[in-house]
């Protein structure tokens, strides 16, 4: 996935923004797919034309849910930003995927907390499905989407 931003941008929390859209879009089409990734590669463009690169082993339950899968791709995108200059391109690639595959819980609390965040993520899922994917989207992703 990648995405030219309209216009340059240094606002991280826009560009949060934008990286969750990429991988709200990303875990929308493994999870139709039904995979799950092994490795991601997060790159930045700058408006000078320098880019800088990341890529690193995920966590194969993370993909169940888009707000598990921001939470890994997150600190990466904290490595990258570094420099001072705006961002033109953010690219989003993931690779070696497999089927994915649960594994039960021996503690309780971790059952519920990670069974309701991907039964929220199969609504929104089935919301997009019946309505279309523009239809519902996080507040993170629908705030950068009614800025004036």
């Amino acid at each position: 996935m990648t995405k030219i931003l309209d216009r340059d941008e240094i606002d991280k929390e826009r560009l949060e923004s934008v990286l969750f859209q990429l991988v709200e879009e990303a875990g929308w089409d493994l999870r139709r797919h039904n995979r799950c990734p092994g490795n991601f590669r997060l790159e930045i463009r700058y408006a000078d034309g320098v880019s800088a690169d990341i890529r690193r082993r995920i966590f194969p339950g993370s993909v169940q849910a888009d707000r598990f899968l921001f939470r890994s791709i997150l600190p990466v995108f904290y490595q990258l930003f570094r420099r001072r200059v705006t961002v033109r391109r953010l690219a989003l690639e993931f690779s070696d995927l497999l089927m994915p595959f649960s594994q039960l819980s021996i503690f309780t609390w971790e059952q519920k907390i990670t069974s309701k965040d991907c039964n929220l993520q199969k609504v929104l899922d089935s919301i997009r499905t019946k309505f279309g994917k523009g239809i519902i989207a996080w507040g993170r992703v629908a705030e950068r989407s009614f800025r004036f």
